[in-house]
């Protein structure tokens, strides 16, 4: 019986680390592993940042120089 509680223990670490640690390892999600693919996701990051910063820039610009004197249709009696 103490084999069998045992082998159960011994399941029940395993799994575990598989799951949470040697599985997403192999996947590339290891949180060691992430100092430099951190630092070009954050260069990546403020690049696309700055790119739609500049296309809000020129989204307002554009609606500021649109005429806002809109006609009014013609009256028809």
């Amino acid at each position: 019986m103490s084999t069998l509680v045992a082998a159960l223990v011994a399941v029940g670490v395993v799994v575990p680390v598989y799951f949470f640690c040697l599985r997403p390892m192999t996947r590339g999600h290891c949180g060691m592993m992430g100092s430099r693919q951190d630092v070009e996701l954050d260069r990546e990051i403020a690049g696309l940042s700055e790119e739609l910063r500049i296309l809000r820039a020129q989204g307002s610009q554009d609606r500021a120089e649109k005429p806002t004197n809109r006609s009014t249709p013609p009256f028809d009696a």
